[in-house]
């Protein structure tokens, strides 16, 4: 299957203003579009960066994809149009994009994460490296 994937708010995110060079990955979305991967389909990460101010992203993009461990087969840019909304029987949000890990042993990281309640979370989420916390979305197919 061919996927073309989005960039910004999809993968990546923004504290305050939209400066590309200052993308915060979305791991736990990057998992989910690597496993797509894995499993044999044609990623294509597909951008508008640049396409109103007609700047060229392509240097500081590619960097951010090799630099969060983006699998894919190619990067498209300067072809997405910049739209508002867009309209298609063929879209998902990365939300609705499921992963179903093999659940046969829980890992110890889940099972610490069933543990945790209440205001004590949050604090705890922030401890958690990167690979731990893709771990526990993964295991419950976030």
């Amino acid at each position: 299957m061919l996927i073309y994937v989005d960039i910004d708010e999809t993968i990546c995110f923004y504290e305050g203003k939209r400066d590309y060079p200052d993308a915060i990955p979305n791991h736990t979305n990057i998992a989910k579009i690597n496993k797509l991967y894995d499993e044999g389909n044609e990623i294509v990460y597909w951008t508008a960066r640049g396409g109103t101010t007609g700047l060229d992203w392509t240097t500081t993009t590619e960097e951010q994809l090799k630099n969060w461990n983006c699998k894919h087969h190619r990067l498209e840019m300067h072809s997405k149009p910049s739209y508002d909304l867009l309209i298609c029987d063929k879209t998902k949000r990365i939300e609705e994009i499921m992963t179903k890990p093999d659940k046969k042993e829980k890992p110890d990281i889940v099972k610490e994460y069933e543990t945790i309640r209440g205001g004590d979370f949050q604090e705890w989420w922030k401890t958690l490296s990167k690979e731990q916390q893709i771990t526990i979305n993964e295991y419950y197919g976030r």
